[in-house]
C-alpha cells in the first residue's frame, strides 16, 4: 500500500483540504536534484548536442563558450556520434516488431473459467489489433522510446466514455403522442402556458432521449436548456417541428498512453514502485476551445473553469535554485503558449469502511483555491490506473535505473574523440600546412595553412603524420563497438550468438510484463464499462457473468524466430527429426502448420490457415466428394506425398462404411471398385512414402505397418 499523502487524506477529508494537500505534493514531486540534470544530460548525449556547435561541423573559436582557441585549430573536425541514437532505435525496432509479434494470453485462475477467459480473450484481441490498433501503435513506440532514453516511463490506462450530440426533429404529432395537453399548450401561445409548456418538454425531452439514445445511461442525460426549449416550442408552433440535439454514445473505449517522465507526468514517490506512490501526477494541455468542450462533457466546476481559461500560458516549472542548493517549483507564463495545463492527481484514500480507495482530483496548478472536480475510482479496487515500465532494476524504485544514455556516453565519448582523431589526421595528410621562413603576417596552423619558422630556409609541406598514425584510433573504435555490441545485445559476429539471444529474450521479456501489467489493468476497465452487446456482437456469445473471477493477462514472443536461420534450422528439424519419428500421431499438425505460418508471417498465417475443426471439416468434405463422384463413375484428383493420407483413409473408410450404396457398389460395380482401388492405392502410397523415411532413419519397419488389412486390403493397399 501507498504511504498516505497527508494526515487528512481521508475520505471524509474535505474536498479543498485534500485539493490542497494535492497541490503541495505535486509541487515537490517534479524531480529530483539528480534526476533532473540526469534527464537533461541524457538528452544532449542522445542528440548529441554540446556547447559551441556548428551546423556544418566544425569548431570555430568564435563559437567556444570559454573564449579559449579551438584546438588543434580552428576549423577542426566536430564529429558527431550517435551511438546512444542508434543503440535506443534498434532496441525500439526489437521491442516493437516483438510487441505486435507476441502471441496475448488470458489465464484464468480455475480450469471451470476456461471458456469464459477464451471469450474475453477473443473481445480483448479485437480491441488492440483492431479498434485501437492505430494509438497502441504509436503509444507502444512511446513507451520504447521513453524506456530508452530515461530508462523509465508510466503508462496511463483509462476508458473514454464520452458524449456527442446529434439534431433530431421532434414533431408536434410526436410531442402530443407522448403527452396529449402539450400540443393545447402550444395552441394557447400565452406567456403562462409558454413556460409550463418549456417545463414539459424538458421532461418530454429526456423521456425521448431515454428511447433514442442507445448506450446512453439516462443519468448521463443532460437536461435541456431553458433558452433551447423556448426555440423549440417558437418552431413547434410555426411549423410543427423542431430541431433538438439528442445525446449519443460518440465514444466508448479503452485507451493506454504512455507519459513522457518530467513532462507528462510527475510522481511523488513512496516506498517502491508507481501502485505504492503517495501520488500521481499526467497532466495534459488544452485549447480554450478543448477545454470548455471537455468540461461540459466531464460536469467540471464552472467557476474553476473560467479561472483556468484565465491562466492560459502559464505552466508549472521545476528549476535548480543555486541559493537554496536544489529543486524549486513555480508557475511561469510562457510568451504564445495558447495552451492550458491541466492535471490530475491520483492518490490513495481510505474510506469510512476502512477500504483503499482511488481519489483522482482534475486542478490546474495556476489555480490554487478551486479545482474541477473530485471522484472516488471505486472499481480500480485500489489500485492506481498507471503501469510502470522500466529499463533494468537496480532497486525497488522506479527511478533506480539508467537510461541508454547514461551507459553509452562515456564509450560515445570515445568514439567522438578518436572519430575527431582521424579526420585530423585526414585533413592534415591529404592538404598539410605548409612550413617556411617568417613572412610577417599572422600564421595559421591547420589544412593548407602557413607556419613560419626563422630556421626554415625554403618552403615545404610539413609532414606531421607518421606510418601507421590511424591504427590505434581505429583500434580504439572497434573495441567500443563491440564492447557496446556485447553489452546492448546487437548483431556482431564478435559476441557469442547465445550472448546476443539471451539479452535480447530478457529485454523484449522486461518490456512485455510491463504492457501486460497494463493490459490487466485496462481489462479491469473493459469489464467494468465496456458495452455488452459489442462484447456479444465481437465475440457471438453473451456477456458471462463471472464477477470476482480473475485473470492474468500473458505476452510472450521468442526473440530468436526473429533470425531467419534459426527460424530455418527450427523448421528443418521440426520436418525432418519431429514429424517423422511421431508413430503415435501426438504432434497436432494443423496446430504446427498454423505455427509455422505465424512465424513466417502472421498476417499470411490469417489469411491461409483455418481453425483445427474447419480444416478437418473441409477435408472431409473433400473426401466425400471424390467418393460420390467415383460412384458417378468420375477419376478422382491424386495428390503426391499427401500429408494428409493418413486421416483421409480413415475419413473415406467411415464414408463408405456408413453408406449401404457405396458397399454394394464395391461388390457389383467394376468401375466404381477400379476408381476406388486407384483411390486407395495413392493415399496408401503417400502413407508408404512417410513410413519408409522413418524406416530409413530407424532402419526396421514396425510389424503393425508391414501388413494391411480391413480397408486398406480391400482398396488394394494389401
Amino acid at each position: 500500500m501507498s504511504e498516505p499523502l497527508s494526515d487528512s487524506a481521508d475520505a471524509s477529508a474535505s474536498g479543498l483540504e485534500h485539493y490542497r494537500a494535492i497541490l503541495r505534493d505535486f509541487e515537490r514531486a517534479g524531480t529530483t536534484d539528480s534526476t533532473l540534470a540526469r534527464v537533461a544530460q541524457g538528452d544532449d548525449i542522445r542528440y548529441t548536442r554540446w556547447p559551441g556547435q556548428s551546423p556544418d561541423g566544425r569548431r570555430w573559436d568564435e563559437n567556444q563558450e570559454d573564449g579559449k582557441p579551438v584546438l588543434p585549430y580552428n576549423g577542426a573536425p566536430d564529429t558527431r556520434i550517435p551511438l546512444s541514437d542508434e543503440i535506443i532505435g534498434e532496441e525500439v525496432d526489437l521491442l516493437v516488431t516483438a510487441f505486435w509479434l507476441a502471441d496475448l494470453k488470458f489465464s484464468p485462475m480455475g480450469m471451470e473459467d476456461v471458456a469464459t477467459a477464451k471469450l474475453w480473450r477473443k473481445y480483448f484481441e479485437w480491441l488492440v489489433y483492431t479498434r485501437m490498433f492505430q494509438e497502441l501503435n504509436a503509444e507502444v513506440e512511446l513507451s520504447a522510446q521513453y524506456r530508452g532514453a530515461y530508462g523509465w516511463c508510466v503508462l496511463h490506462i483509462d476508458y473514454r466514455r464520452e458524449l456527442g450530440f446529434r439534431r433530431q426533429t421532434l414533431t408536434l404529432e410526436q410531442l402530443g403522442g407522448m403527452d396529449p395537453l402539450f400540443p393545447l399548450l402550444i395552441g394557447a401561445g400565452t406567456p403562462e402556458t409558454d413556460q409550463v409548456a418549456v417545463d414539459m418538454l424538458t421532461q418530454l425531452y429526456r423521456q425521448y432521449a431515454e428511447q433514442r439514445s442507445t448506450g446512453v445511461d439516462a443519468v448521463e442525460i443532460p437536461a435541456l436548456k431553458a433558452s433551447a426549449a423556448r426555440k423549440a416550442i417558437r418552431e413547434l408552433r410555426k411549423e410543427g417541428k423542431a430541431s433538438v440535439a439528442l445525446p449519443y454514445l460518440c465514444e466508448n473505449r479503452p485507451r493506454v498512453k504512455a507519459l513522457k517522465p518530467y513532462s507528462e507526468i510527475v510522481v511523488c514517490w513512496g516506498s517502491g514502485g508507481i501502485q505504492e506512490a503517495r501520488g500521481v501526477y499526467p497532466c495534459e494541455w488544452f485549447t480554450e476551445a478543448e477545454l470548455k468542450a471537455t468540461a461540459e462533457s466531464e460536469g467540471w466546476d464552472a467557476d474553476w473553469l473560467k479561472a483556468a481559461l484565465a491562466s492560459k500560458g502559464k505552466r508549472s516549472a521545476w528549476t535548480w535554485d543555486q541559493q537554496q542548493m536544489g529543486v524549486s517549483y513555480q508557475v511561469i507564463t510562457q510568451e504564445k503558449l495558447e495552451l492550458i495545463e491541466v492535471c490530475y492527481g491520483y492518490t490513495k484514500v481510505v474510506d469510512e469502511d476502512g477500504c483503499v480507495v482511488v481519489r483522482k482530483v482534475t486542478f490546474c496548478p495556476a489555480v490554487k483555491d478551486q479545482f474541477a472536480a473530485s471522484e472516488d475510482l471505486e472499481h480500480l479496487e485500489g489500485q492506481y490506473p498507471f503501469a510502470e515500465v522500466r529499463r533494468e532494476r537496480l532497486g525497488r524504485s522506479v527511478t533506480d535505473t539508467r537510461s541508454i544514455s547514461e551507459v553509452a556516453g562515456p564509450w560515445q565519448d570515445e568514439l567522438k574523440t578518436h572519430a575527431d582523431a582521424l579526420s585530423v589526421y585526414a585533413e592534415l595528410s591529404t592538404t598539410p600546412p605548409i612550413l617556411g621562413p617568417k613572412l610577417g603576417f599572422n600564421y595559421r596552423f591547420g589544412p593548407s595553412g602557413y607556419v613560419g619558422d626563422s630556421r626554415a630556409a625554403s618552403i615545404k609541406p610539413l609532414d606531421l603524420t607518421k606510418p601507421g598514425g590511424q591504427a590505434g584510433s581505429l583500434q580504439v573504435i572497434e573495441m567500443v563497438r563491440m564492447r557496446a555490441a556485447r553489452y546492448f545485445a546487437r548483431p556482431d559476429p564478435a559476441v557469442p550468438p547465445i550472448v546476443t539471444q539471451l539479452r535480447r529474450q530478457r529485454i523484449a521479456g522486461q518490456f512485455f510484463a510491463c504492457w501486460a501489467s497494463a493490459f490487466k489493468l485496462m481489462f479491469r476497465l473493459v469489464r467494468h464499462y465496456a458495452d455488452p452487446m459489442e462484447v456479444q456482437r465481437v465475440t457471438g456469445r453473451a456477456v458471462p457473468s463471472d464477477e470476482g473471477v480473475e485473470y492474468d493477462v500473458i505476452l510472450h514472443y521468442d526473440t530468436r524466430f526473429m533470425d531467419p536461420d534459426f527460424l530455418k534450422n527450427v523448421m528443418e528439424h521440426v520436418n525432418q527429426q519431429i514429424l517423422p519419428t511421431d508413430s503415435t500421431g501426438s504432434t497436432n499438425r494443423a496446430a504446427l502448420t498454423k505455427w509455422m505460418w505465424q512465424a513466417i508471417d502472421p498476417d499470411l498465417a490469417e489469411q491461409l490457415t483455418d481453425p483445427q475443426e474447419k480444416a478437418t471439416q473441409r477435408m472431409h468434405e473433400q473426401v466425400a466428394q471424390d467418393a460420390a463422384m467415383m460412384f458417378l463413375g468420375n477419376e478422382a484428383q491424386y495428390v503426391a506425398e499427401d500429408p494428409a493420407a493418413g486421416a483421409k483413409l480413415q475419413i473415406l473408410q467411415q464414408i463408405v462404411t456408413a453408406n449401404p450404396n457405396y458397399m454394394a457398389g464395391l461388390q457389383s460395380n467394376e468401375r466404381f471398385q477400379a476408381l476406388m482401388k486407384n483411390y486407395g492405392k495413392n493415399l496408401a502410397m503417400s502413407v508408404e512414402q512417410q513410413q519408409n523415411k522413418m524406416t530409413g532413419r530407424t532402419g526396421v519397419k514396425p510389424v503393425d505397418q508391414q501388413a494391411g488389412g480391413g480397408m486398406g486390403m480391400m482398396l488394394g493397399k494389401g
